[in-house]
């Protein structure tokens, strides 16, 4: 089950799918926080302003530190960021 509540998220954001699935992420280059559409692989950078986004692809950077590779690193289990700001509170489950 993911971290992030789906019906809260999509209050936020100016289209929806139903497919979609969202998980709280963390990049393994820098540590910064987003939400992944894990069905249409986009990535939300910034819980402020859900414009900005990143379609994942091969050929992506790092949409934070520029670094050529990255993962995308999924957190299941709130224990994993415990007394951690992750920007997102607002959306968790």
């Amino acid at each position: 089950m993911s971290l992030i509540n789906k019906e809260k998220f999509e209050k936020n954001k100016d289209y929806e799918f139903k497919e979609s699935v969202y998980e709280l992420c963390k990049t393994d280059c820098c540590g910064k926080f987003c939400i992944k559409d894990s069905k249409i692989l986009e990535l939300f950078i910034n819980p402020k302003d859900f414009n900005e986004v990143i379609l994942i692809n091969k050929d992506a950077k790092c949409p934070f530190c520029g670094v050529d590779k990255f993962k995308i690193v999924e957190i299941k289990d709130f224990n994993e960021i415990q007394n951690v700001k992750t920007g997102w509170e607002a959306y968790y489950n």
